[in-house]
């Protein structure tokens, strides 16, 4: 019975070191350009891949044992919770805890239900005196969709590192009180530029919904986010 215990045992630590690998190299500044011993290293990357697909990127400064960036994938695809450091070496957390939804008709042309925008455009999120038109405003203050877009994109760094740009179609739904009922990708590009422009939408949240001619209604309506790398 023993021996039959020893060897189930055996197996499962043969088998859980197959599911995943973990690997850290040693580097001497945030940057990390260049590796360096243990012992003279002031950062540490650990990579953990799991059996699924699944990569996690963890950085950590070792003289405080901070973790300073977390990032995780399934294969290409953000996914979890992020803690991404940028440029200026500020860190926030970043929601990448969902799932990626792609559809062509997530509103279906119903003029009695939705205020219908077929073209793309930023019009819906602007008021038209002369149709009688109030807009969604976003309960975050900014003006227009494009700052609040630019103060909370973040550009994938391997997206940005293999040059890969576009613009991401993403389809909404506002109900009569402002709430986003429903979001989809209705055109993409590649999934992690579809990953962050969801996750953009998601965090936008407005005040009150569309109104036309003194009439509340849901708004049904496409926001191209874009992903252009400068020359």
């Amino acid at each position: 019975m023993r021996s039959i215990i020893l060897i189930f045992v055996f197996y499962l630590l043969v088998s859980v070191s197959f599911a995943q690998s973990v690997e850290t190299t040693y580097y001497e500044n945030s940057y990390l350009g260049k590796k360096t011993s243990e012992r003279r290293a002031l950062y540490a990357k650990t990579v953990t891949k799991g059996s699924e697909g699944e990569t996690t990127i963890e950085i950590v400064r070792l003289k405080n044992k901070e973790t300073i960036s977390r990032e995780s994938y399934r294969d290409k695809e953000p996914i979890g919770k992020w803690l991404y450091t940028n440029l200026y070496g500020s860190s926030e957390a970043l929601d990448y805890d969902f799932k990626l939804d792609y559809s062509d008709n997530l509103c279906q042309a119903d003029t009695a239900t939705y205020l219908d925008f077929k073209r793309i455009n930023s019009y819906s999120f602007s008021d038209n005196d002369s149709a009688g038109y109030i807009a969604p405003k976003l309960a975050t203050g900014e003006k227009n969709l494009s700052i609040f877009v630019s103060k909370r994109i973040v550009y994938p760094r391997d997206a940005l590192a293999d040059e890969t740009e576009g613009t991401v179609q993403v389809q909404l739904i506002i109900d009569q009180n402002g709430k986003v009922e429903a979001i989809a990708i209705k055109k993409g590009v590649d999934v992690r530029l579809d990953k962050e422009a969801m996750r953009i939408v998601r965090a936008m949240k407005f005040l009150n919904g569309a109104t036309i001619k003194g009439i509340k209604k849901k708004l049904c309506t496409i926001l191209p986010i874009k992903f252009l790398i400068g020359d």
